[in-house]
């Protein structure tokens, strides 16, 4: 396998091949607004993204999920809807949307999906850790698979493989490189950084793939990589109990390996664990 390096060079040749959706007009002035005020008027808040019928029924559709409404009390408007995800969250959060919308809906079947109920689990794991805000942890697990969005429009088949490599996570990259010269981790990098994320999303991206977390030397980054490997071990074991194999899946002895340094890692003991089993219950993938 070739370094991080050589796989974004030829990332970077690839993304030429490729339109990046931009931001539409009124997003780009909510994203300056939210970027000179720490807290700007709701008034004009509301008026910005009410001329997005999109982005403003996905905002009340986000906060009226189980991650922000456990009391199961819906909100119907966009103002209530913006006070509880918080007006300090919400460039995360439309971030998010614009990106599921252009790049993940129209994509390979259920990646849409995946990187959703991935999204609510690095919340959900945020929540409990308090190691970044959970805006951060959902804008990067909602877009940690970005790049297959790129090998897709290069290559229609890519599904299968896509699908394939959440079978053997550590392995995905291998499968991307072997076939195209690249990964959809480098590529998801590229993009990242097309889209101006900051560096620690795009680093982040490329790494969530790396066997060796605890070899990553930039801590904030560690924890980051440990954020998104331990959503998809949890992703796969709810959606084991949730089959009709019930509670008939044990962890290879890798598999053990891994989820016990993501665990030191991200402070979580087994007190954290049981509180995720039962708020994961809610998600039902």
């Amino acid at each position: 396998m070739p370094t991080y390096g050589t796989q974004v060079q030829v990332a970077r040749e690839l993304i030429k091949q490729i339109d990046i959706p931009i931001l539409p007009d009124e997003l780009v002035q909510l994203q300056q607004l939210l970027q000179e005020h720490e807290m700007p008027s709701i008034k004009k808040l509301v008026e910005l993204i009410s001329r997005n019928p999109y982005l403003a029924a996905e905002l009340i559709s986000l906060a009226n999920t189980s991650l922000f409404n456990s009391k199961m009390i819906p909100v119907r408007d966009l103002e209530s809807a913006l006070f509880r995800l918080g007006i300090n969250n919400l460039r995360d959060y439309v971030t998010s949307i614009h990106i599921k919308k252009n790049f993940l809906e129209n994509s390979i079947s259920g990646l849409s999906y995946h990187s959703q109920i991935i999204a609510e689990i690095t919340s959900l794991i945020a929540l409990e850790t308090n190691l970044l805000k959970p805006s951060e942890a959902y804008l990067l697990g909602l877009i940690h698979d970005i790049g297959a969005f790129a090998i897709h429009k290069m290559d229609e088949s890519y599904g299968m493989t896509f699908h394939q490599s959440h079978k053997s996570f550590h392995a995905a990259n291998d499968r991307d490189y072997k076939k195209y010269g690249t990964s959809h981790s480098a590529l998801g990098y590229v993009i990242a950084h097309e889209l101006h994320l900051p560096k620690i999303i795009a680093n982040t991206i490329l790494l969530h793939h790396e066997q060796h977390t605890q070899r990553i030397k930039e801590p904030a980054l560690r924890r980051n990589v440990a954020l998104l490997k331990m959503a998809h071990f949890l992703e796969m074991d709810l959606r084991i109990k949730n089959s009709k194999q019930g509670n008939s899946h044990r962890n290879s002895a890798n598999e053990q390996e891994q989820i016990e340094r993501c665990l030191a890692v991200l402070g979580l003991n087994q007190e954290h664990l049981k509180q995720l089993d039962s708020r994961l219950a809610q998600l039902n993938p």
